[in-house]
C-alpha cells in the first residue's frame, strides 16, 4: 500500500503577510498550494492515503477561519484519497485530561480520520501504530506491541540517534 506522509503543515492566518489572487495570505496561499500538488501527485499515481503526522495547525488552541476553510475544500475536492490527521503538540488546547485537539472539526468528513489518541488498529490491511503527541506518548509506545510501522510526531529534541546524538 502505497502512502503520503507529511507533517507540520502549521495553519495559521499570517495576517501580516499580503493577500494573493486567491483571497488567502502568501504563507496560508503557498502551504495550501502545496497541499493541492501533493493530492494531485497522490491521485495521479494512484495513492490513496495522506497522512498528516501533527501540527495541522499553528497557534495551539486557535483555528483560523480561512486556513480551516482552506483545508476542508481540499479534503473536499480531494474526496477520493483517505486523510489521516494525526495531533501534533500546535494542535493541543491544553495538558492532562482537559486536552483536546483542533483536528476534530475535520472529523465529520467521510475520507477523513482524526487520530487524537494511541492507535494501533488504523489500517485493516496493514499493521500501523499511530501514537499522537500527548505527555504519555513515550510510555504507549514502550507499552504497545511492536509494529512494523509506528506513525508519531516527536519532536528532534526528544530524539536520540544510534551514535548517542
Amino acid at each position: 500500500m502505497k502512502r503520503i506522509a507529511i507533517g507540520d503543515v502549521h495553519l495559521s492566518s499570517y495576517k501580516d503577510d499580503p493577500i494573493q489572487e486567491d483571497g488567502l495570505p502568501l504563507r496560508l496561499s503557498n502551504i495550501i498550494g502545496a497541499l493541492t500538488m501533493i493530492c494531485t501527485f497522490a491521485r495521479m499515481n494512484d495513492i490513496k492515503y495522506i497522512d498528516i503526522l501533527g501540527d495541522l495547525n499553528n497557534d495551539k488552541d486557535v483555528i483560523y477561519t480561512d486556513a480551516q476553510d482552506a483545508m476542508s475544500d481540499i479534503m473536499m475536492e480531494f474526496s477520493d484519497l483517505n486523510f489521516m490527521l494525526m495531533s501534533g503538540n500546535h494542535d493541543l488546547s491544553s495538558i492532562g485530561v482537559h486536552q483536546k485537539s483542533s483536528i476534530s472539526v475535520f472529523s465529520g468528513y467521510n475520507n477523513v480520520t482524526c487520530v487524537t489518541s494511541y492507535c494501533d488498529s488504523y489500517s485493516d490491511s496493514i499493521d500501523i501504530s499511530i501514537v499522537p503527541f500527548s505527555n504519555t506518548m513515550i510510555e504507549e509506545i514502550v507499552e504497545s506491541e511492536p509494529s512494523p510501522i509506528l506513525l508519531s510526531h516527536f519532536g528532534l529534541s526528544e530524539a536520540q540517534l544510534q551514535s548517542g546524538i
